[in-house]
């Protein structure tokens, strides 16, 4: 989670933390809000799939089971995760919806943003193009009691079974997996090494002056990460799923004809992926 140091000193809060909950976000996201001068207290909910499940699993709720074989997110609890999505955009207005973020225009690098959750891949962004304001990171909040804080995922390197350069192919990532490339990777500082060894080494930690100060707490964030609900039709759920959360919050269309929309949206491709697990027995 990054953070608008000057939005904050403004109002006089104080600096979130690794321990922060989602309540105590929600309350300074809502001193930090003006909808009138387009600032808003924390970024847009319900689109990009990393900020979604974020949101969801740290409320304790799964899309799919844990054998990706069951619709979840339109649980009890899900519902009210829902509906909280929707409270904190659309009667707080402490997250923009479409319609209020201009266009060509980037809320948080512009200063109009109190806090971004979302993922490393914005440090550099922010290095690059925040000029006006201070702001540093730290993990993303959570629910009392529940341990998943942020997904992960990798960019991984694999081997095709019909490759006819299988050795040679094994030389490249035991390369790009090794010490050597580990540090040409850690020092832009844009991606977690995968190699605990490098991820706390200078090469990867020391960011120069421009920051964040707390660059560091990305190795707290992984040891509170958890994987994505990666199935084999993930891409597909997902793009239901954000296209629902949308009509919710952005249409203001109710909660539980979506989700039921959804249920039957998600179902047959649920269907479908059992029958491609079938076909690769």
């Amino acid at each position: 989670m990054f953070y608008n140091k000057n939005l904050l000193d403004q109002h006089g809060l104080d600096y979130p933390d690794e321990n922060s909950t989602w309540e105590e976000i929600i309350e300074m996201a809502e001193t930090i809000t003006n909808p009138s001068e387009g600032v808003f207290g924390m970024n847009s909910l319900g689109g990009w799939w990393a900020s979604t499940s974020q949101f969801t699993r740290s409320h304790g709720v799964r899309m799919l089971s844990e054998d990706f074989t069951e619709f979840q997110l339109d649980s009890p609890e899900g519902i009210e995760m829902i509906e909280k999505m929707r409270y904190l955009v659309n009667d707080l207005n402490i997250a923009p919806n479409d319609s209020q973020i201009p266009e060509g225009v980037d809320l948080w690098t512009s200063g109009r943003q109190g806090f971004l959750i979302d993922g490393p891949w914005h440090i550099l962004s922010s290095r690059a193009n925040i000029e006006d304001f201070e702001w540093d990171m730290t993990s993303a909040p959570t629910m009392p009691g529940i341990d998943d804080t942020a997904p992960t995922f990798s960019n991984a390197f694999h081997i095709a079974n019909a490759s006819s350069n299988k050795e040679a192919a094994w030389e490249v990532i035991k390369f790009w997996t090794g010490a050597e490339a580990q540090e040409i990777l850690a020092s832009e500082h844009a991606e977690t090494p995968s190699r605990r060894s490098i991820a706390e080494s200078d090469a990867y930690l020391e960011i120069g002056d421009i920051g964040p100060e707390n660059f560091a707490s990305t190795l707290d964030a992984v040891e509170g990460a958890y994987p994505p609900e990666a199935s084999l039709m993930w891409s597909e759920i997902n793009e239901e799923v954000q296209n629902r959360l949308s009509r919710i919050i952005n249409l203001e269309e109710p909660v539980d004809v979506e989700m039921k929309a959804l249920r039957e949206d998600i179902e047959p491709l649920l269907e479908e992926q059992e029958r491609l697990l079938e076909s690769f027995e």
